[in-house]
């Protein structure tokens, strides 16, 4: 079994702090959580590092020592993607509660002074943990900077794997987290980010320069006089042409180049 290997000094003084760290918040640890967390050590020491594993192995990881690596993460020894975070279940909040009792103290408080109830108090906590989990920035040291990229991270995470409306109700649990922490004076601003520009304007990135000024022209022209859904489909299929003819035809830059085969193909 892995867990009978020999870990080096910094694993196993690792799982003896994770132990410590448990019996201080009065859980419990017997002896198959102790080996999974010395399972884990020992695997990211075969692999080379974290980094190393793949996602798949990240996530069978993680699922084998939930509470070591919670643990690790909420205490920011350990940083994963949003992606990732956004593939395991972990109760991060419930872990940062038991082992960062100060700083959920103090956020406690930040929420009491916004009369924030008890239920969104939990939910921004999970947030916070999850900033932490992300960015390797402990909760009393949180920052604009680490606080924006991780709500980027994870947001565009799970947006990107077609759950838009899981990152539509992140997005307002973040938003109501950085009040509670502008208030309490640990970012800078209080704003939501700024809207992305839409495919309509980032979309025709890959089209020829020529290709594009034309159909941008065209499209501009007869937003005058046609129906605003009608103007997105035209803009959509002359976007989507152009596109093709960037990948297959890179040779044809303007309208004036195309020929009868490219509008056939």
């Amino acid at each position: 079994m892995p867990a009978a290997h020999a870990l080096s000094d910094h694993g196993a003084t690792q799982v003896e702090e994770y132990v410590t760290a448990m019996q201080q918040a009065g859980r419990q640890t017997g002896r198959s959580t102790v080996a999974a967390a010395r399972s884990f050590c020992v695997k990211l020491e075969r692999s080379g590092g974290w980094h190393q594993l793949s996602l798949a192995q990240q996530v069978d990881a993680i699922e084998k020592a939930r509470s070591f690596v919670s643990w690790l993460l909420v205490t920011a020894q350990l940083t994963i993607t949003g992606d990732l975070l956004g593939r395991v279940d972990l109760r991060l909040g419930n872990a940062a509660r038991s082992h960062c009792p100060d700083a959920h103290t103090w956020f406690a408080d930040a929420c009491a002074l916004l009369d924030t109830k008890e239920r969104d108090v939990a939910l921004q906590w999970n947030t916070l943990a999850k900033v932490t989990a992300v960015t390797g920035t402990p909760a009393l040291q949180i920052n604009t900077t680490a606080f924006e990229v991780a709500r980027t991270a994870i947001i565009d995470a799970y947006i990107a794997r077609g759950m838009p409306n899981s990152g539509r109700n992140l997005a307002s649990c973040f938003h109501r987290l950085q009040l509670t922490l502008f208030h309490a004076g640990r970012l800078e601003n209080h704003t939501r980010p700024a809207r992305r520009p839409s495919v309509s304007v980032t979309g025709w990135t890959t089209v020829p320069p020529g290709f594009t000024d034309v159909a941008q022209r065209y499209v501009a022209q007869i937003d005058l006089s046609l129906r605003p859904s009608t103007v997105k489909h035209i803009e959509h299929d002359l976007r989507e042409f152009g596109t093709w003819l960037g990948q297959t035809h890179p040779e044809v830059d303007t309208c004036a180049e195309l020929q009868r085969r490219h509008i056939e193909d």
